[in-house]
């Protein structure tokens, strides 16, 4: 799973399989793409940081047009790089204060 945006976080995946990488942005979103043995290539998850004090508290998002149902199923490494370029230009969510 290569990216010019490298991940915020590598870790083993929850359900076996390779491993779950995470990017978070400035903007309160985020993705998370892993591939195991249930997913068909790469699977990415929208993101957004919940409004709380705990700046890695992320769930996934249904709100953005990039991914109305919050999961893209069937990714390839080149589109995994350009969805994670578009959700990192979304705006900031709304309400999400910044230091």
């Amino acid at each position: 799973m290569g990216s010019d945006v490298a991940p915020t976080i590598t870790r083993p995946c929850p359900r076996g399989g390779d491993d779950q990488q995470v990017w978070l942005f400035s903007n309160g979103y985020g993705a998370s793409v892993i591939r195991h043995a249930f997913t068909q290539g790469l699977e990415l998850g929208v993101i957004r940081q919940e409004l709380n004090e705990n700046p890695w508290d992320f769930r996934l998002d249904y709100t953005t047009l990039i991914a109305p149902d919050a999961i893209i199923g069937y990714c390839t490494d080149d589109s995994v790089q350009e969805i994670i370029i578009r959700i990192k230009d979304l705006p900031q969510v709304e309400g999400l204060k910044r230091d």
